[in-house]
């Protein structure tokens, strides 16, 4: 795979697996939750819903990612999702129901879904994507493909990121996006980069291109935020 290769990339299983070493624990646990996220509206439990929302708050915090989810809702949310993963049907929320397993006890089903079992059980969003209707199989590779690379930039020209540039206004921008999973102020964490002597051109344009998706484990936010 070359460079070009990879910021064309429209299926987002590919460039996951292909580069799956480039991920943490954490970021490999935050792309298969956006992708969970990305299709919730077309499944039809709330139990995974409102488990999704739960275990993204719970793994992004950049301070303590890998922590284990221990608590009486986890439980819940994994009773629930082991029985919808067992049926031997398709359903809307079936992949997403081994995302929630992963997230929640993935020891419990590394065997079963081997070692790639966080890309294993984004990619079963794909099933999702069948269910929707003709064609959106497509365009849900080509979103996943553009979360891979909301989390890990362009692998080819990797930014060295200056400590200098972690200034009290950026981390406390970060920070807030972090929290409030709205990242409208992206563009003003440029300016703020900028001001601290950052002009990384990679950094500055994934800031300030709205038409990006982001997530968190964002590669830029999580620089400034020095997360793993």
């Amino acid at each position: 795979m070359n460079e070009r290769d990879w910021l064309t990339g429209a299926h987002g299983d590919a460039l996951a697996r292909h580069w799956g070493a480039r991920f943490t624990e954490r970021t490999a646990r935050l792309l298969m939750l956006a992708c969970c996220q990305r299709v919730r509206r077309h499944f039809r439990h709330g139990t995974l819903t409102e488990a999704l929302a739960g275990l993204a708050n719970h793994y992004a915090n950049p301070d303590a990612p890998n922590e284990p989810f221990e608590s009486a809702a986890a439980c819940r949310w994994y009773r629930a999702a082991n029985r919808l993963a067992s049926r031997r049907v398709r359903d809307p929320g079936r992949g997403v129901a081994f995302g929630v397993l992963a997230a929640v006890e993935p020891n419990s089903i590394a065997d079963e879904l081997g070692e790639d079992f966080e890309f294993l059980t984004y990619s079963c969003t794909h099933d999702i994507a069948h269910a929707m209707s003709a064609g959106a199989f497509e365009a849900e590779a080509a979103g996943q493909a553009r979360l891979v690379r909301e989390i890990l930039g362009n692998v080819f020209r990797p930014v060295q990121f200056d400590p200098r540039w972690r200034t009290r206004d950026a981390v406390a921008l970060a920070r807030q996006m972090y929290q409030t999973q709205k990242f409208a102020a992206l563009p003003i964490l440029a300016d703020a980069l900028q001001e601290a002597g950052c002009e990384d051109e990679q950094v500055l344009s994934h800031c300030r291109d709205t038409a990006l998706e982001h997530v968190r484990g964002c590669w830029v936010l999580d620089a400034v935020l020095g997360a793993r």
